[in-house]
């Protein structure tokens, strides 16, 4: 699966060159594309479950989010909305046909 959304995101990207690129998604999906190294921020809205139930957002992504550090926090209606940003400025799709820079892509 994630060699399909990789190649998916490489052609939006590559079709939009400058623009950014945004994916909706919850924790059920957000993993496959933070898994792609893709990702260079990503928008979280935090919905309470009771406690021991739902998905974990950052299972299973590796050390994808390693570099990130938390930017804002915005509550609204209630719900807490932060947003980590990627630090590191080196990343560059290998065996692509174009090249990736951080702020290209947002997970929102």
């Amino acid at each position: 699966m994630t060699e399909v959304i990789d190649h998916a995101l490489e052609r939006a990207l590559f079709a939009l060159r400058d623009e950014d690129v945004r994916i909706g998604g919850g924790a059920s999906n957000v993993p496959q594309f933070l898994r792609t190294g893709l990702v260079d921020r990503l928008h979280v809205a935090i919905v309470p479950v009771t406690l021991g139930r739902g998905e974990r957002l950052f299972e299973n992504v590796g050390r994808r989010c390693e570099d990130c550090e938390f930017r804002e926090s915005v509550s609204s209606q209630g719900v807490p909305h932060c947003a980590l940003d990627r630090t590191s400025q080196k990343w560059q799709r290998s065996g692509g046909r174009c090249s990736l820079r951080l702020a290209r892509l947002r997970l929102e």
